[in-house]
């Protein structure tokens, strides 16, 4: 987004002179109260924070000052370069920030995350242990079958005895 050129003195005092700020207030009061703003949410939020940072922490890690990062958020500007890229990491995974920056803690909803996984790896051994308890079960139910197999049994067949294998 190109900049503006700023304003002389004459020209803001004659934009000023021009402008009712009361009833913009009013305006903006009304349109506060009935729910019609919207919040900027960019990429460069989302990447922050998933991270749980504050600006200052995350601006310091991308190596941007503050007002940089600030100017990201708002969509004033967009992140070029190594720091675009930064910022699709961080999005994606900001415990990458921790090979960056070793004070970094997790955000809470990451340790959430990883208890989880914790009781999934347990659901999935006690699983396994179930499989291998009802193969177990099995392997012992076929050799009882193949050793009934093996034992001989009589029947009659026109009055005589034949021995007969299952």
């Amino acid at each position: 987004m190109p900049q503006k050129k700023p304003l002389s003195d004459a020209e803001l005092a004659a934009f000023e002179a021009g402008q009712d700020f009361e009833a913009l207030l009013v305006q903006s009061a009304r349109e506060m109260g009935a729910g019609k703003t919207r919040k900027v949410y960019t990429p460069v939020v989302a990447a922050r924070e998933n991270a749980g940072l504050s600006q200052a922490r995350f601006a310091e890690l991308l190596g941007v000052s503050v007002r940089t990062l600030q100017q990201w958020e708002q969509g004033r500007r967009e992140p070029t370069g190594a720091a675009k890229t930064l910022v699709a990491i961080a999005v994606k995974m900001p415990e990458a920030l921790k090979a960056v920056d070793p004070s970094f803690k997790a955000p809470a909803a990451r340790v959430a995350s990883a208890r989880a996984v914790a009781v999934m790896r347990s659901a999935v051994e006690a699983a396994n242990n179930a499989f291998e308890a009802v193969q177990r079960a099995a392997d012992e139910s076929t050799v009882a079958v193949n050793s009934a197999k093996k034992t001989p049994q009589r029947s009659r067949s026109h009055g005589r005895a034949v021995t007969k294998h299952i």
